[in-house]
């Protein structure tokens, strides 16, 4: 049976700790959205916390292209070719079934099928996740 005593004997140091590190991060980082640079600094300021205070023999920062903006991108697309579908079906019918088709067509590709439709006409940054090992003692 594993024996706890250590951790449970410091988990006072432990729990501030955490609360220090996540008031660090609020407080130095405050605009970390998806793909943002504050999002890039905050992945390091964990890296390099991990290496250094706790222990790790591994830290691995893996980087990755993110398009914040593509998921939800469908809504207004969708919401104004219904709006200019419903305005222009009273002047030019057909004109306003193609925008209600098109609508529904970028609606279904990107919510429905989750494809990367709209990914290339949207804001792309750069997001990171971080991986520590720590070998067993």
């Amino acid at each position: 049976m594993v024996d706890f005593t250590k951790i449970i004997d410091k988990r006072g140091q432990y729990a501030e700790f955490m609360a220090d590190q996540i008031a660090t991060v609020c407080n130095d980082y405050p605009a970390r959205s998806a793909g943002s640079e504050d999002e890039v600094k905050t992945v390091e300021f964990f890296a390099e916390t991990l290496r250094t205070q706790c222990g790790c023999d591994e830290v691995i920062v893996d980087k990755f292209k993110v398009h914040p903006q593509a998921l939800t991108s469908w809504v207004y697309l969708a919401i104004t070719c219904f709006v200019l579908g419903i305005i222009s079906f009273f002047f030019i019918p057909v004109l306003g079934v193609i925008l209600h088709v098109f609508g529904i067509v970028a609606m279904t590709l990107q919510y429905v099928l989750r494809l990367k439709a709209f990914d290339k006409i949207c804001f792309e940054g750069e997001s990171a996740n971080v991986s520590a090992w720590r070998k067993c003692s």
